[in-house]
């Protein structure tokens, strides 16, 4: 309700980071925790309260294209680990983004995360189209080398 509260007094431009969340009904006392008053445990609606609706449109285009790019950079892969890779990123992108609707999540860890796995998605398809050396047979009885399967068409 106080996030709610917040985003209506000012919903299009914020309050603004540094500042206060409106406190309307009273919570749990959460006084240890230093920031209590300026983070709230939904971090999906909390980029809402304190960007508006520009920061908070902005991050659900960002969560799309991520997943819209990982979902295509899956059924691209030639299947064998490099799927593996797209699926692990692309799942970890929805995980993290439903475990923000429900806790604290803007954490340097986890952003760090967030960058590896959207930077993973973005460079997957490249690293995968990239032709790798035949490597040549060094004994008569090896089989001869075969060329990598390269991306899947759309």
């Amino acid at each position: 309700m106080n996030t709610m509260f917040t985003i209506k007094t000012a919903p299009f431009q914020g309050v603004g980071f540094g500042k206060k969340f409106f406190i309307v009904r009273r919570m749990p006392d959460i006084s240890h925790f230093v920031w209590w008053e300026y983070m709230t445990h939904n971090s999906i609606m909390w980029m809402w309260m304190k960007t508006g609706l520009g920061g908070f449109l902005a991050m659900l285009v960002l969560i799309g294209a991520a997943l819209i790019n990982g979902v295509r950079c899956i059924f691209r892969m030639p299947g064998d680990m490099m799927s593996v890779a797209a699926l692990v990123a692309t799942l970890y992108v929805v995980m993290h983004f439903i475990y923000a609707y429900v806790d604290i999540s803007w954490d340097s860890q986890s952003m760090i995360y967030m960058g590896a796995m959207m930077g993973l998605i973005n460079c997957l398809e490249r690293i995968v189209d990239t032709p790798a050396p035949l490597a040549e047979r060094r004994w008569p009885w090896q089989p001869h080398p075969q060329a990598q399967p390269g991306l899947r068409p759309l």
